[in-house]
């Protein structure tokens, strides 16, 4: 182990008298406790004394750069909230908070269907905690979620300490009433947690807008945010961290360097073992060594997608944790990987009894947790029993520490569909198309000689080798049956002898065979006018986007005449969306023809023995308009029909 850096180190305590204010004001429950101070105590917090401890250190530096030997410094500043307790002023917290839930008319701190002026809470599944009780009872999940100290459980504390329960309204039970104010408790918590983190944010600011006031270093310096963890509130019925669920492990990152593209967002993973690496890079700083030259460093840099936003790079991240409490898990550590679309999280219970003692790992079955993140964003759906997703597992264990892939970055695997259609009919064609990246991120068009990349279905054993792959829906006797609405199609990358998945891509696509969900829509044509003309758009449609095929494209329900360049084959696509937000929609695509001869004249002399008569031509499929004309020209008859074949 490397020795401690630091030449100076400032550690700071609130007072004693602002300790004593704080515990006078606090509020909460058990294992999450917060107090809402006087404004006026804000100068005492000793996260603004932190701040400006480093306004002096800068503004010395400004005056002598002597202080620090007139080379260039590094400085980390800890600031302690939103840690709890959560004693912060009073300004900071959202004015939804309820400091009385005996007053009436009952005010709501929470959002609700008839009182929407409230904190939106942390989302749960249709049954509250239904996840959470997913878990195996005496299992290493549950034991992390409750932590030290169960809030829940200091929740229904707080309401028996209560003398009577509010009325809040007539024609509501006891229980209704306990889990309206639970749920108040609740949203207070949520509330105290926004105010520490409005609190931080003011610090912060101070901070930046001094730095400003001395251009020559703000000029001259890198400034990153970040945290060491996230926070949960109440997701999965565990409050604070310790857990290793996206709440938890997900953090804050934002970066600011004078020698950067300002207001830029990157999508790609990174790692907090990937900042030091990245500050070195941008500083022109050698990487620190082993004394045996070895790498020191566990992180990568990601000053490359900094500098080329066409970049994909997918580095599943490993994250580890062990429980702190004498529970369950609390023998071995346990380890989450989360790459792009995927989190994979296995925990190792203390032995095989399910007892806390002896740590006995032999035998022992893990606990495994799996989540497609891009369809399960808050992690409800525990994909780890469904034999869909084994290929997922085995992809992301390859990351564990001892693992092929550990620390190293994969190739990075896209499948892109045709168009952005929430739902497809079983009787569509797909043309497929993989999308590769090699793992520095460099995009590649063809396969790699030592590597084979290979596509399947979960409804059916084909594979394909290819970079293209074109997917008949009713070649598949689930899909074309009805028995399946729902199809994942699997991308993997494989090394030369299949011993490892290099990049691995799914997707789910939903089948709809229901006609009035997809827009309806007839094509006129004329030479090179194109008209079109009987549109039905599905139920709910907000807006719709046209595209003629040819570059022209019109956003709105009321698509105009179109005269194309010059003649030829074309495609009008009609994308129905519900709301502006939707990033999918219902497609429907016409294909037409135009060209001189594509409309076609005849003339006719009736019989006048005969009421009827017959006119047959050969015809491209698509619409077609009928128009009759009597001797003066005039138009006596309109009519549509279409060729099928």
């Amino acid at each position: 182990e490397k020795e401690l850096s630091w030449n100076k180190i400032s550690i700071f305590n609130d007072f004693y008298w602002v300790e004593s204010i704080q515990n006078a004001a606090e509020e909460g429950v058990e294992g999450f406790q917060w107090s809402r101070l006087d404004d006026t105590i804000e100068h005492n917090l000793k996260d603004f004394r932190t701040v400006d401890t480093v306004l002096a250190f800068i503004r010395s530096v400004q005056e002598d750069p002597s202080v620090t030997c007139n080379k260039p410094f590094f400085m980390a500043v800890g600031i302690a909230k939103p840690h709890l307790d959560i004693d912060v002023p009073v300004q900071y917290y959202p004015s939804y908070y309820n400091d009385d839930f005996y007053e009436e008319p009952f005010d709501y701190p929470y959002y609700t269907t008839f009182d929407t002026a409230g904190i939106i809470m942390p989302p749960q599944p249709a049954t509250m905690w239904e996840d959470y009780y997913s878990f195996p009872a005496n299992g290493v999940a549950r034991a992390l979620a409750d932590g030290k100290v169960i809030v829940e459980e200091g929740i229904d504390a707080a309401i028996d300490a209560m003398p009577f329960l509010p009325e809040i309204d007539p024609l509501l039970t006891d229980a209704e009433r306990i889990e309206i104010i639970k749920e108040s408790i609740r949203a207070n918590a949520v509330m105290a947690n926004i105010a520490g983190v409005q609190y931080v944010d003011a610090q912060i600011g101070r901070l930046i807008d001094s730095l400003r006031n001395y251009p020559e270093i703000f000029n001259n310096t890198i400034i990153v945010f970040t945290s060491d963890h996230g926070l949960s509130l109440g997701e999965k019925r565990h409050w604070r961290k310790a857990c290793l669920w996206e709440t938890d492990i997900r953090t804050p990152f934002m970066m600011y360097s004078p020698l950067l593209e300002h207001n830029k967002v990157i999508a790609e993973n990174v790692s907090l073992l990937d900042v030091f690496p990245t500050l070195c890079e941008l500083t022109g700083t050698a990487y620190p060594l082993f004394p045996d030259n070895s790498a020191y460093l566990d992180g990568t840099s990601f000053y490359p997608l900094i500098q080329n936003a066409n970049l994909r790079i997918e580095k599943p991240l490993l994250s580890s944790i062990r429980n702190q409490k004498s529970s369950q898990g609390k023998c071995y550590p346990h380890f989450s990987v989360r790459s792009k679309k995927f989190h994979y999280i296995q925990y190792t219970p203390n032995n095989n009894m399910g007892t806390i003692l002896p740590c006995d790992s032999s035998g022992t079955i893990p606990e495994k947790e799996l989540y497609f993140n891009n369809e399960d964003p808050h992690e409800w759906n525990n994909l780890a029993q469904n034999p869909d997703y084994t290929i997922v597992e085995k992809y992301l264990k390859q990351w564990f520490h001892g693992g092929k892939k550990y620390l190293d970055p994969a190739y990075t695997v896209v499948i892109n569909l045709p168009a952005d259609a929430c739902t497809y009919k079983s009787t569509d064609s797909l043309l497929l198309s993989a999308e590769l990246f090699d793992t520095e991120g460099q995009q590649q068009f063809m396969i790699p000689a030592d590597k084979h990349l290979v596509w399947w279905t979960n409804a059916g054993s084909d594979s394909s080798f290819a970079m293209n792959q074109n997917l008949n829906l009713s070649s598949l006797p689930d899909i074309a049956s009805g028995a399946a609405t729902e199809l994942l199609i699997y991308l993997a990358l494989y090394s030369n002898d299949f011993s490892s998945i290099d990049g691995l891509d799914i997707i789910k696509i939903h089948i709809d065979n229901t006609s009035a969900n997809y827009p309806k829509f007839k094509v006129h044509t004329k030479k090179k006018k194109a008209k079109i003309t009987h549109v039905i758009y599905p139920p709910g449609t907000a807006k719709a986007r046209w595209d003629y095929g040819d570059g022209f494209v019109y956003e709105g329900l009321t698509p105009p005449l179109h005269i194309y360049a010059s003649y030829g084959n074309y495609t009008i696509t009609c994308s129905a969306y519900k709301d502006e937000l939707q990033d999918c929609s219902a497609i429907k695509a016409l294909p037409i023809t135009l060209d001189a001869s594509a409309h076609i004249y005849f003339r006719v002399s009736p019989n006048p023995v005969t009421e009827s008569m017959v006119v047959e031509f050969m015809a491209d499929e698509g619409y077609y308009e009928v128009l009759v004309y009597n001797i003066k020209g005039e138009v006596v008859l309109r009519n549509e029909m279409v060729s099928e074949t």
